[in-house]
């Protein structure tokens, strides 16, 4: 038996992917936000989460590689800007 996911997206491709600074540019230099409910304990960002916004910290070249980009995440991931993105003074 064929394994299901290699074969339905073997030949999957990310097109007309943007930097963020480039899809949004009125957002402050160095937020990340996510497609989700706002994230209020620092302490319990799921793994998938973490791990995208470390690959997002790869992508945009805020870290050279991903054990920086964990250092960086760690750093910050206790700041509401980062945390939580229903609180838009954090954000200015």
């Amino acid at each position: 038996m064929k394994p299901l996911i290699a074969n339905r997206f073997h030949d999957s491709l990310w097109t007309d992917v943007l930097l963020r600074s480039q899809a949004l540019p009125a957002l402050p230099a160095g937020v990340l936000l996510h497609a989700g409910s706002p994230l209020t304990n620092a302490i319990a960002i799921p793994a998938a989460i973490r791990q995208a916004a470390m690959e997002a910290l790869l992508f945009e070249g805020w870290a050279e590689n991903h054990e920086a980009a964990a250092q960086l995440f760690d750093q910050v991931r206790s700041y509401s800007a980062f945390a939580c993105s229903d609180n838009p003074s954090a954000f200015q």
